[in-house]
């Protein structure tokens, strides 16, 4: 039904813009038309953000791990996709990390990896328990 009303009705009006009929303008376009890439045209939508200390990036409101190396001082760039895909980019262009966009109200998104050096580097001081145990015993 489509290609019967592109064929009868859409190709044989006269186009507002440049007052031809659709049909015979293609045609006389028609070789010097090239075939589409085999690529996709990306649409992303680009912007650079700073990675924090704790190796997140705010994104519309929410925030998002990316690997530990990159923390306090690296620039990166991030595409967003119509699809809902968040790519996160170095400076060299290299993907460093990949989320799917959430709304605010879901929360953060977090890839344990990008945080383990982190984990392995924290120093958290321990003390024994023993002092809480006897104020326990106390009651």
């Amino acid at each position: 039904m489509l290609q019967k009303w592109l064929a009868e009705v859409a190709d044989e009006r006269v186009h507002g813009t440049h007052k031809e009929v659709v049909r015979e303008r293609f045609e006389a376009e028609r070789a010097h038309l090239a075939p589409l890439p085999p690529v996709r045209f990306d649409t992303s939508y680009r912007k650079t953000r700073r990675v924090a200390l704790d190796a997140f990036i705010d994104v519309r409101g929410n925030r998002y791990s990316v690997p530990a190396h990159l923390c306090g001082q690296q620039t990166v760039f991030i595409h967003m996709a119509l699809d809902g895909t968040l790519k996160v980019f170095d400076s060299e262009g290299t993907v460093v990390a990949e989320h799917r966009l959430r709304p605010k109200r879901t929360g953060w998104s977090v890839v344990p990896e990008h945080h383990a050096r982190l984990w392995q580097e924290l120093k958290v001081e321990t003390r024994s328990l023993t002092a809480y145990a006897e104020a326990a015993s106390w009651n």
